[in-house]
């Protein structure tokens, strides 16, 4: 588990984060999302104490992270992500990725088993790609390299500061696809940094809405679609609630009408009209219960109707 508490950060006599609090549970792959300059990077230093708050406390796994000692020693055992993987030129495939292990001590021939093992676990022939230096790679080829890196130690804790913001749609995606894959396999605390509103409701468990240093909203992405707080959270998410439709745009349409007795099913207001969709396929005459308010199958059909076509 990471804590941050009340946490402040000034540079210059400019607050960059404002009295921030905020937790991420232990397993959870959380993205801080929000504007260039909102103070995400910042806060994600702070974790393996790359930076230190003016004030406030960060707390991993029941330690301060101000009281600790020994700083090398400790974010040995926190993977770091950058953009385009920041590879030493200098040094191969193998050399990049067992950079944490070398400091750790581990015997050559650990290294390079572990190394081996987890190239081929990120879709890279272990026996093609040890030896080539980074000019050799392409940009998603480099980024695989450097989650290899991250991951070599077997951190519980990875930070990932917008890994896939210089990569073509093509290698982002496929990517992404590859985080959700290795958390779910490794289950490991990720926090990952994005201004990118897609990879968000690709990749969160849940998020943080960061603008102008202060917390916005925390939630998953469909709560924090269906439901945000106001009016930044709302303009920040612009569109994408237009592709995912959430009940409670369909009650706030007019739909729906106070429940009465009968067999009704309680739905939440951030399921979507694909999730209804999909038990009404399954149970045709089923009503469910959103918010006090009964919605009915014939419903659905009406609320589909009335949606004006986009224009292209």
């Amino acid at each position: 588990m990471i804590d941050f508490k009340h946490v402040t950060k000034i540079y210059d006599q400019h607050k960059v984060l404002n009295n921030l609090s905020l937790t991420i549970a232990k397993h959870e792959l959380f993205v801080l999302v929000g504007p260039s300059g909102s103070g995400k990077t910042t806060l994600l230093k702070m974790v393996n104490r790359l930076n230190t708050p003016t004030s406030g406390e960060i707390i991993v796994n029941g330690q301060r992270v101000s009281q600790i000692d020994d700083v090398q020693q400790f974010r040995r055992h926190i993977g770091y992500v950058l953009q385009a993987g920041a590879l030493f030129p200098n040094l191969n495939v193998a050399e990049n990725a067992a950079i944490q292990l070398e400091a750790l001590h581990w015997p050559p021939q650990k290294q390079h088993q572990r190394i081996a093992e987890l190239l081929q676990q990120v879709g890279l022939e272990p026996k093609a790609f040890m030896q080539r230096y980074p000019h050799e790679l392409s940009g998603g080829e480099a980024q695989r390299i450097g989650i290899v890196r991250a991951l070599a130690a077997k951190p519980d804790i990875i930070l990932m500061d917008e890994p896939f913001s210089a990569l073509d749609p093509l290698s982002r995606e496929q990517l992404q696809a590859l985080v959700l894959q290795l958390h779910q396999q490794l289950q490991m605390t990720i926090i990952f940094v994005t201004h990118d509103m897609e990879e968000v409701v690709k990749l969160a468990d849940r998020l943080a809405v960061i603008y102008q240093g202060e917390l916005q909203q925390v939630g998953t992405p469909d709560e924090i679609l269906a439901q945000p707080v106001n009016s930044f959270v709302h303009d920040f998410f612009q569109g994408l609630e237009r592709k995912q439709l959430y009940l409670q745009q369909v009650l706030a349409a007019g739909w729906g009408t106070p429940a009465e007795t009968g067999a009704a099913l309680e739905f939440a207001p951030t399921k979507t009209v694909a999730d209804w969709a999909q038990l009404l396929a399954e149970h045709p005459c089923q009503n469910i219960k959103v918010n006090n308010l009964i919605l009915k199958p014939q419903d659905l059909l009406q609320y589909v109707a009335h949606l004006k076509p986009r224009r292209k």
